[in-house]
């Protein structure tokens, strides 16, 4: 295994590392909003959601690119649906 991990490029191995904080970042601030804490933490969250698919889609690229293919078309989805709110909501 971790001959493995040794032979693997220095960009894998950061997307692989950034995507963890990502996630706990992610369950932190869907947690504050569910509880009502930070009511506007949807607006973090969700671009640091597609972020994370953007890491994912690296990772899986050469491992499996049907999945890396279909994982780049949701985070498109997230952002554009990102850009929309933020276009109504700050105009």
């Amino acid at each position: 295994m971790s001959q493995e991990w040794n032979n693997k490029p220095l960009l894998f191995k950061i997307a692989s590392i950034a995507s963890i904080p990502i996630g706990v970042a992610i369950i932190v601030l869907a947690f504050l909003q569910l509880f009502d804490v930070w009511s506007d933490a949807g607006y973090v969250y969700v671009p640091l959601t597609g972020i994370n698919l953007l890491l994912q889609a690296y990772v899986q690229w050469k491992p499996n690119r049907k999945i890396a293919i279909f994982t780049l078309c949701c985070a498109f989805i997230v952002f554009v649906c990102t850009a929309i709110v933020y276009i109504f909501r700050f105009a």
